[in-house]
């Protein structure tokens, strides 16, 4: 059974708790409608969103030696944003294969030198296997 785009977009973010929810129904649909409904765009936004929200946690070191790096936090979600970004880039070119025009510059013939367009030897040249003409 397919999720639901909400509930889907919960599980990419990671807020599956339901006692403490990182986002709002309200919000999560405010940022599908924003997204037209792209689940990875979405999810990318969200998390953005909570680079902004945590950019202003800091290192700690507790009394009992413990040490926090919450400052790593933003960069974590940045980190997710720009993945999901690129998650959906892949998907939406066809799984990631570019495909691009490509014109040669080095002065290559596709006929071989000394062949004709029918691969027999032109005149004025000779065969290295047949010997001078």
């Amino acid at each position: 059974m397919a999720m639901a785009p909400r509930d889907r977009l919960r599980f990419e973010l990671g807020d599956t708790d339901t006692r403490l929810p990182l986002f709002s129904d309200a919000e999560l649909d405010e940022l599908l409608t924003e997204n037209d409904g792209e689940i990875l765009l979405a999810a990318a936004a969200a998390c953005e969103i909570m680079a902004t929200r945590t950019a202003g946690d800091f290192d700690f070191d507790s009394l009992d030696q413990k040490s926090f790096k919450r400052s790593k936090v933003s960069a974590a979600w940045s980190a997710r944003a720009e993945a999901l970004r690129e998650r959906h880039a892949a998907a939406t070119r066809g799984g990631g294969l570019n495909v691009v025009a490509v014109e040669r510059a080095d002065s290559y013939s596709d006929e071989a030198e000394g062949l004709d367009a029918t691969g027999h030897v032109r005149a004025g040249w000779w065969n290295p296997d047949e010997g001078p003409v």
